[in-house]
């Protein structure tokens, strides 16, 4: 997903700073999710979570960080323009701090000339920031760019995302090929079967929530037991073993909460987003 150059970039960086970077890696490879779920898009982002923040709440949780120091700057987006220099990020268990929040891109690049620092060669060629090769939020002008300087990263995505399309199936798609060539697959989200495996049902007893699922099946019950303990700090859970039912006693947990986490179980392919 990285571009080309990047790890003899990281080494570089090692050698200049005499220090040792642990890279984070993913629980499964890029490739091997889009055959189970499809290419991300804009209006299905499931890369962000599974790619970034999934392994990094896992390398802060076992090595028990407590901040993370960014390279984020407002400028990026406008979401970014909302940061504070000091904060935290939901998905991350760490007090996230933005010491360059505040810099303009010019002021960014005086810094690295002045006091000569090492950056990624591809700034030379053009490239404003370095993400995935492949991201979906990349204007035409991107991937044209892609194409010009790294063909056979361009021709190997234009034909995976062809077996993608046949394999999911291509309701809303008109022009097969002009879909793919127009990069218009970054707007979209294929169609997924939906299929009932249970039931919740849900009260409300003084200021406290309660939940009741009920699995049709052993093995949807197995999926959804697997992670309870990411909420057992936040509730009270009762197991039925015999009758495949799972009581949830909270104050805090949402209805929309307890759905997204059991469409998540059930649907599990392994990504490791679940840690975030």
């Amino acid at each position: 997903m990285t571009f080309p150059g990047t790890e003899e970039y990281i080494e570089k960086l090692e050698d200049f700073y005499d220090i040792k970077i642990d890279q984070v890696k993913p629980a499964r490879p890029f490739l091997d999710l889009v055959d189970d779920l499809g290419y991300p898009s804009r209006r299905m982002r499931w890369c962000c979570e599974v790619y970034k923040f999934g392994p990094l709440t896992e390398y802060v949780l076992k090595n028990k960080i407590k901040y993370l120091i960014t390279g984020i700057r407002s400028q990026e987006s406008l979401k970014r323009k909302t940061y504070e220099k000091i904060s935290r990020n939901p998905l991350i268990p760490a007090v996230q701090i933005n010491p360059i929040l505040d810099w303009k891109k010019k002021e960014v690049w005086e810094y690295i000339n002045y006091y000569e620092r090492p950056y990624h060669p591809l700034y030379d060629n053009g490239y404003d920031r370095l993400g995935c090769w492949m991201c979906p939020f990349q204007s035409k002008k991107d991937f044209k760019r892609l194409n010009d300087k790294f063909p056979h990263l361009f021709n190997s995505l234009q034909e995976s995302i062809r077996k993608n399309l046949i394999k999911f199936g291509r309701v809303g798609v008109r022009n097969f090929e002009n879909y793919i060539k127009e990069h218009a697959w970054v707007k979209n989200a294929l169609p997924l079967n939906n299929s009932l495996v249970g039931t919740i049902t849900y009260k409300k007893v003084s200021n406290k929530n309660h939940y009741l699922i009920k699995c049709f099946s052993n093995v949807d019950f197995e999926k959804i037991c697997k992670n309870l303990n990411l909420f057992k700090r936040k509730s009270k859970i009762i197991i039925n073993t015999k009758i495949r039912t799972i009581e949830i006693e909270s104050k805090v947990l949402s209805i929309n909460q307890i759905l997204i986490y059991n469409e998540k179980q059930v649907n599990c392919v392994g990504c490791g987003a679940c840690l975030s």
